[in-house]
Order: structure tokens, then sequence, then C-alpha cells
């Protein structure tokens, strides 16, 4: 499964590597506790997870398979991801550069919703903000512009982009340490999708 990833991610196709790289990495972990096999796949899946914009989750992976590459003493690998790393972190500085940008013309179509009235555009194009946020680690701003978000879902009665939103905040609410609300509103959402039968969700939520 790491080979298949490792032949896909060098292709380009991303989202197949994640696949593979993601199946190969539980194995790992849940199955055969192998923390050298877990490193080497989590560089790669780390890498991938970048390459999709989630920016701070594909560095903290990376950063994690060179400590386990360090625990061993594995020097050539160790040199081999400190490359990668310096690599991904220049990226990370322009795609940071890019975003605030992004973010300035993002803000301004935003203000331009909310003077029109508009609460479905307004918290979709919120939505997006909010995941470009979130690809950046910027969790106390995903935080807030999503709280609006899943207001103007309740608003519109949108019970779907309701529970989207309410299971990407709750994660993040529980990560900032308030975990009993975190929770309540990721089992919120994760019983919105059961009644409305959407099932690709309800698994994501579960897992």
């Amino acid at each position: 499964l790491h080979d298949m990833g490792s032949i896909q991610m060098r292709q380009g196709d991303f989202a197949r590597a994640k696949e593979y790289l993601s199946e190969a990495y539980d194995i790992f972990a849940k199955q055969l506790q192998d923390v050298g096999g877990l490193s080497i796949v989590g560089r790669d899946l780390g890498y991938v997870l970048f390459a999709e914009g989630r920016i701070q989750e594909g560095l903290d992976m990376v950063k994690q398979s060179k400590a386990g590459f360090e625990n061993f003493n594995w020097t050539q690998q160790v040199e081999e991801t400190d490359k990668l790393l310096a690599a991904m972190q220049a990226k990370a500085e322009e795609a940071g550069e890019s975003l605030d940008n992004a973010l300035t013309d993002f803000k301004k179509q935003a203000d331009q919703f909310r003077a029109s009235g508009d609460t479905k555009s307004l918290a979709q194009h919120l939505l997006n903000m909010g995941r470009m946020f979130l690809g950046q680690g910027r969790a106390a701003e995903a935080r807030e512009v999503l709280g609006e978000v899943y207001t103007a879902f309740n608003e519109l009665s949108d019970t779907q982009g309701f529970c989207l939103v309410g299971a990407m905040l709750g994660q993040i609410i529980f990560a900032d340490g308030d975990t009993e609300q975190g929770l309540e509103m990721v089992s919120r959402s994760l019983e919105g999708f059961k009644e409305l039968g959407l099932e690709e969700q309800t698994g994501q939520v579960q897992d």
C-alpha cells in the first residue's frame, strides 16, 4: 500500500495517494505497531496532506516522522526529512502570503453579501474562508469565521450545512480545551447526518 501510494504521489494524484497511504498508516499504527514503518509512511502522507492545502497538518505529520527517525538514529532518513521540511516550509511561507492576499478579497466579498442580506451566499463564502484558515493551521481565525457560518446555516434551516460546520467547529473547540462543548457539537452533527441518511458524512464524523 505504501509503494502504491508513493507512486500515485509522484504522479501528482494526491487523492488516490492519500487513500493508499492512510490505509497503510492505520495498519502500521494499529495492527503492526511499527514505529519505523509509521514514520516512513507518515512522511509521505504528511506531504500529501500539505499538497492538498492542509499545510499545518502536513508539516506536523512530517515533523512527527522526523522524530521517529531520530529515535531510531536513522541518520539518512533524518537528513532527507530535513530537506523535505525545508522545502515545505518555504512553500508554506509563499502560500501564507498568497492566502493573505486572497483573504483580503474574501473579506470584501463577505461584506458585500452582508450588506445585501444574502445569508446563503455569505454562509458558503465564509465556509470556504474557514477551510482556508484551517489549511494554514490558523484555528482561532477559523473558529471565529465558522461560528458565523454555524449561525447562518441555523437561520437558513440548512440542516446538512449546519451539521457539516458543527462537526468542524466542534473539533476546533475540543482542541481548544472546551472538550464538553466540542463533543456536544460533534455529537449533534453526527445525529443530524444520521437523520438525513448521509452515510458518508456519518462515517467521517464517527472516524
